[in-house]
């Protein structure tokens, strides 16, 4: 059976959509399934979900609104897909929990300076670490074994440029499609010279057979 705690939510207005008080905690715990709509309570300034069998994906704008939360707490339980962009954009987040999870894909960027606690410990992240993030150590990101970066003095592959680009001059790129152009125009040049000439040597051939027939004439 769930269990539900509610710290400093005032019962009257736990309505899913009304406003809570101004120390509004909600926890859970022995609960499963996709996460519970807690985000129409827009004023939580805390949510503990750790330790449940919570699955699935967190739809992205799933915090948009919870523009009060200080604490989320989604560890250890089975949430999939990517960690929502919402929770990168929480003005007032200052500890985020999300280690031993099967979160994927990169880590959003997180653009809040006052945010001082990150666990992201075991999950399938991949990808660079956000700048924002350099001054977290390895604890917080070590069992994602695709994720780099100087948290976790793993280098990342550098983007993989056109090669030809890379090794093409500028005043190459620019006399290349110049080259071709010369090239064509020297072929057409060459074909108009070869139909001349065979129209010289054909006109040539005519002229000489006819003047052996007035040649024979005369004589």
């Amino acid at each position: 059976m769930p269990a539900l705690s509610v710290l400093g939510c005032p019962v009257q207005r736990l309505a899913m959509d009304e406003h809570t008080g101004p120390d509004c905690s909600v926890t859970m715990a022995s609960s499963s399934g996709d996460i519970p709509e807690l985000n129409r309570l827009v004023e939580l300034r805390a949510l503990y979900l750790s330790g449940n069998q919570f699955s699935g994906e967190i739809p992205p704008y799933y915090f948009s609104e919870m523009v009060s939360l200080k604490k989320v707490w989604l560890s250890n339980n089975k949430f999939t897909r990517s960690i929502p962009l919402s929770l990168g954009q929480l003005p007032r987040l200052v500890e985020l929990r999300l280690e031993n999870n099967q979160f994927r894909g990169l880590i959003p960027a997180f653009y809040r300076p006052n945010l001082n606690y990150i666990n992201l410990l075991n999950n399938k992240l991949v990808g660079d670490i956000p700048f924002r993030l350099s001054k977290f150590n390895e604890s917080s990101f070590a069992g994602n074994p695709s994720l780099c970066g100087k948290n976790l003095c793993v280098e990342c592959a550098k983007p993989v440029e056109n090669s030809t680009a890379l090794k093409t001059d500028p005043d190459e790129a620019v006399m290349k499609p110049n080259k071709r152009s010369s090239q064509k125009y020297l072929a057409a040049f060459i074909v108009l010279g070869m139909m001349l000439i065979t129209v010289i040597i054909l006109a040539a051939i005519g002229w000489m057979k006819k003047k052996k027939k007035d040649t024979k004439f005369l004589s």
